[in-house]
């Protein structure tokens, strides 16, 4: 299924909320940018991209597979990679797809 998705698939969704189990409870993902990127040589996909989400400070998740569930787009499975804190205490995530 995620061969399947691309950058196009959620940039309507951009703003909108995915719930993600974190310890037990349940955390919500804000996300804030969906960005496309040209397709480099030897690359598995034609069409590489990355999603960035903004959730709560705490519970922090760890770098791995997330089972993040959308209204409209189900349940995924994503590799977050946390990258950093944004103003106002918000921890930020990225997911790339290459």
């Amino acid at each position: 299924m995620l061969e399947s998705l691309t950058a196009a698939t959620f940039e309507p969704h951009r703003g909108t909320d995915f719930a993600v189990q974190v310890d037990g409870e349940e955390a919500r993902l804000r996300l804030v940018e969906v960005r496309a990127y040209p397709h480099q040589p030897r690359a598995p996909r034609t069409d590489p991209f990355s999603l960035q989400f903004v959730g709560p400070a705490q519970p922090a998740l760890d770098q791995r597979i997330h089972r993040l569930e959308h209204p409209d787009l189900g349940v995924l499975e994503l590799f977050l990679v946390p990258t950093g804190l944004v103003p106002g205490g918000e921890r930020r995530y990225e997911a790339v797809f290459n």
